[in-house]
């Protein structure tokens, strides 16, 4: 965000979706998005799955859920790859 052309990739979306950040990006994105001090302090805090939303003017909170298959598909969590083993089922 530090740049005019990052800046220009940004207001030039339709739409965005912030998910957690650090306190020091909470700052900067807080003067490109316009964030009010709930959603800087939510921003900061989110977690895995829940973010900011904007499309045009509006911005919502949402929390993403990966179905059963994606989530199998993307988790790095050895249990959660194989369900029925290490738990007596498998």
């Amino acid at each position: 965000m530090g740049s005019k052309m990052g800046r220009a990739i940004v207001a030039n979306s339709s739409m965005q979706l912030l998910l957690k950040q650090s306190s020091s990006a909470v700052d900067v994105l807080s003067d490109v998005f316009k964030l009010t001090e709930e959603e800087k302090k939510r921003l900061a805090n989110f977690p895995i799955g829940q973010g900011l939303f904007f499309a045009g003017q509006s911005h919502v909170h949402i929390n993403i859920q990966a179905s059963p298959t994606e989530q199998q598909l993307i988790t790095t969590n050895p249990q959660a790859q194989n369900p029925g083993q290490g738990n007596g089922q498998g």
